[in-house]
């Protein structure tokens, strides 16, 4: 996939995606299926923008909106045998998925692949400018194989603690979001 573009105005690909970062509130129809989603980028996408704590990019078909995901700065624990061999320490710089959604009139188009390849784009930049290692995402369980197929892992000891609190308050596992991460670093050649 080949992105074009500036890193702050719209992104292209060749399946005719246009991304803009989010200039105010949501008046747009928009309805992925799942109601926090929807309700995020309709109540909150705006205000988590203009108070700093993450960027949401909507992305658009012929000025029809598609999807949208919202990205925040992060840092992700790889304690033990997760953690990088290179690495002095167990923490890692990290660009979180926040949130993410496709309109239901779209599915099955790919347009959650592409959400990701614009997430992955943003991921390498900051590598690239100041350092970021990982892309992370906390995916619903019924959700984290399709993310696998897209070459995310789970975040085995946070996952195990996160199942370990679960059990305590007796909640039921598939309650429980699956922590992932997508190694950015593209392969050595």
């Amino acid at each position: 996939m080949v992105w074009k573009g500036s890193p702050h105005g719209e992104y292209r690909t060749d399946h005719e995606l246009t991304f803009r970062r989010l200039d105010g509130p949501v008046t747009e129809r928009f309805d992925c299926g799942e109601q926090d989603q929807n309700e995020f980028l309709s109540k909150h996408a705006w205000d988590q923008q203009q108070s700093g704590f993450s960027t949401t990019y909507v992305a658009y078909v012929g000025g029809m909106m598609v999807g949208y995901i919202s990205l925040a700065l992060s840092e992700i624990r790889l304690p033990g045998p997760e953690r990088l061999v290179s690495a002095f320490s167990s923490r890692f710089p990290a660009l979180n998925i926040a949130q993410m959604g496709v309109d239901q009139r779209f599915a099955g188009h790919r347009i959650g692949e592409e959400l990701v390849a614009f997430a992955l784009n943003r991921a390498r930049t900051l590598m690239n400018d100041y350092g970021c290692r990982f892309l992370i995402l906390d995916a619903a369980h019924g959700r984290a194989g399709y993310y696998a197929r897209l070459g995310f892992v789970v975040n085995l000891h946070e996952q195990e603690r996160r199942e370990r609190e679960a059990k305590k308050q007796k909640r039921p596992l598939e309650d429980v979001s699956v922590s992932m991460r997508l190694d950015i670093r593209p392969p050595a050649t």
